[in-house]
C-alpha cells in the first residue's frame, strides 16, 4: 500500500537593493554557510534551499538580483511572482539607504498595492559599525513607514542571516493566511458584500488603493 508524500510549500523570495550592499554575501551565507569576499556584480542568480521555520518545512527559491540601474527593466517579472522580499542597504552607505525607497516603490508597483507586508528591511555590514552612516533608528523609522519588518545583520559573521530569511517566511505565511480568510469572507458575504483590501479592511466599491 503506497503512501502519498507530504507536499512541502515553496516560497519565492527576492533579495533586492543597490549595488555593493552585500546581497550576494547574504544569500550565499544563508544557503552555503560561507562568506563571499569581494564584490562581483550579479545579474541574477537563483538558489534553492529547504528550511524549517517554526517547525514547518518549506522550500525557498531565493533570487539574488542586480542592483544596478541598467538592470531595472529585468525586475518587474520576478517582483510580480515573488512572495517575499529582503530589501537590503549598507549601514556604511547613506546612498544605499536612500535607494531603498525606490526599490520599495518598484515592489509595490509590481504588486499593484500601496504597500506590501512580506518585506524585511535589512541593514547589512553591522560588523562595520565604526563606519556607520545610517543610524539603527533611521532603519526602524523607514520600516515603520513601509509597514514592514526590520533588522540589521552581518553577512561576514552570519549575524541575523537565518533570522532575516525566517522572518520573511513568517510574513509570507501571515499574508497568505490573511488573503485566504478574506476570500472566504467574501464568498460567504456574496456578491453584495463589501469589497476588501488585501489586509481584510472593508472598502467602498470602486476604490482601487490602500491607504
Amino acid at each position: 500500500m503506497s503512501t502519498s508524500r507530504k507536499r512541502i510549500p515553496e516560497h519565492e523570495l527576492v533579495v533586492l537593493g543597490g549595488g555593493g550592499v552585500g546581497k550576494s554575501a547574504i544569500t550565499i551565507q544563508y544557503v552555503q554557510s560561507r562568506f563571499e569576499m569581494g564584490w562581483d556584480p550579479t545579474i541574477e542568480d537563483t538558489y534553492r534551499k529547504p528550511a524549517v521555520v517554526d517547525r514547518q518545512e518549506v522550500m525557498l527559491a531565493i533570487i539574488d538580483t542586480a542592483g544596478q540601474e541598467e538592470y531595472r527593466l529585468m525586475r518587474p517579472g520576478y517582483l510580480r511572482s515573488a512572495q517575499g522580499f529582503l530589501l537590503v542597504y549598507d549601514i556604511t552607505s547613506r546612498v544605499s539607504f536612500n535607494d531603498v525607497s525606490r526599490f520599495h516603490d518598484e515592489i509595490c508597483q509590481a504588486k499593484d498595492l500601496a504597500t506590501y507586508p512580506a518585506i524585511i528591511l535589512l541593514g547589512n555590514k553591522a560588523d562595520l559599525a565604526d563606519r556607520r552612516q545610517v543610524k539603527t533608528s533611521e532603519g526602524e523609522e523607514l520600516a515603520r513607514r513601509m509597514k514592514c519588518g526590520f533588522m540589521e545583520c552581518s553577512a561576514k559573521f552570519r549575524e541575523n542571516i537565518d533570522e532575516a530569511f525566517h522572518a520573511v517566511v513568517r510574513a509570507v505565511r501571515k499574508y497568505n493566511h490573511k488573503n485566504i480568510l478574506d476570500r472566504t469572507a467574501d464568498l460567504l458575504a456574496g456578491e453584495d458584500g463589501p469589497e476588501r483590501t488585501h489586509y481584510g479592511e472593508e472598502e467602498p466599491k470602486g476604490c482601487c488603493t490602500i491607504s
